[in-house]
C-alpha cells in the first residue's frame, strides 16, 4: 500500500519536474548543505486532495522557485518521521516552508494560497537581498 501511494504521487509529476524526497531527514540535510528552504507537503495515505497540492508544486512559477531555492519533501503522516510539534496541523494535506535551520516561516498553507503567501514573499526577499 505504501509503495503504491508513493508511486501514485510521483506519477503525478513529470520526470523532468522537481526532485522530491520521501524522507524528511534526507531532505533537511540537503537543505542544510545547500542553504535552501525546506518545503514540506504533509499528507495522509490515499488522500484525493493531495493531487491538487502536487499540481501546485509543478505549476511553472512555483516549480521555478523550488528548483533554485528549496528542497521539497512529501511526508506521509502514517509512514514517515517528521517533527510533529513544528509541523502541527489538524487539516491535511498542508504545505509548510521552513528554513534550513528548521524555523517555520509559513504554514500550514493550502495549495490555493501557497504561491501568494509563501513563494512570492520569499522570492521578493531574495531579490531585495541582491
Amino acid at each position: 500500500m505504501k509503495t503504491f501511494f508513493m508511486l501514485w504521487l510521483l506519477a503525478a509529476l513529470p520526470a523532468w519536474a522537481l526532485q522530491l524526497y520521501g524522507d524528511y531527514d534526507r531532505a533537511l540535510q540537503e537543505a542544510r548543505t545547500n542553504g535552501k528552504y525546506l518545503v514540506v507537503l504533509l499528507c495522509e495515505p490515499q488522500q484525493p486532495q493531495t493531487a491538487r497540492f502536487i499540481r501546485t508544486l509543478r505549476s511553472p512559477a512555483v516549480r521555478k522557485w523550488l528548483e533554485t531555492d528549496a528542497v521539497t519533501v512529501i511526508a506521509v503522516t502514517a509512514w514517515q518521521r517528521y517533527p510533529v510539534e513544528l509541523l502541527y496541523t489538524t487539516q491535511l494535506p498542508a504545505l509548510f516552508v521552513l528554513t534550513h535551520e528548521e524555523v517555520r516561516l509559513f504554514g500550514p498553507l493550502d495549495a490555493d494560497n501557497f504561491f501568494e503567501k509563501a513563494v512570492k514573499p520569499l522570492r521578493q526577499q531574495h531579490l531585495d537581498d541582491l
